[in-house]
């Protein structure tokens, strides 16, 4: 095999092990926690503000990008570039936002088994993705709507 093919399935063969792990740690951290708050709220509680943080940061990566760059240059010379500092500033944004989202994103699956009764979680889980497939396709309308008019 190629270098490249071997490490192409090298990465295949770990990302659905790494995201099941951390499902895992997610959903047990989240069972086992007793709060005044109950086990789910503290975790989306905590969890949210960073999430909201990095979408916001990144839509601030122009000036975040500048700061960057003011910091990074005291300490090195002009090695680096704005734009190399934006692309950095998005790439830490992204994955404080990923990192910290999936862990909101576990224990709300979590939490929909523990409001759901057992008996209409089907009826639950087909109305959610009805309800959802409804919406993309309205979103595609308009989003085709919009493309058109321009």
């Amino acid at each position: 095999m190629a270098p490249a093919t071997l490490s192409s399935d090298w990465r295949a063969a770990y990302r659905p092990s790494s995201h099941s792990s951390g499902i895992r740690v997610a959903a047990t951290q989240s069972d086992r926690h007793r709060s005044r708050l109950g086990r789910r709220r503290p975790f989306l509680v905590w969890f949210t503000p960073p999430v909201v943080l990095s979408l916001v940061s990144l839509g601030a990566v122009k000036p975040g990008g500048v700061w960057l760059h003011g910091v990074l240059s005291s300490f090195g010379g002009q090695v680096f570039t704005v734009a190399g500092c934006s692309i950095a500033w998005i790439m830490v944004c992204v994955v404080i936002f990923l990192l910290f989202n999936a862990y909101i994103v576990q224990v709300f699956s979590c939490l929909i088994a523990d409001v759901i009764p057992a008996e209409v979680l089907g009826k639950f889980s087909g109305f959610y993705r009805a309800v959802g497939a409804q919406a993309s396709e309205c979103l595609q309308q308009l989003h085709g709507a919009v493309v058109t008019k321009f």
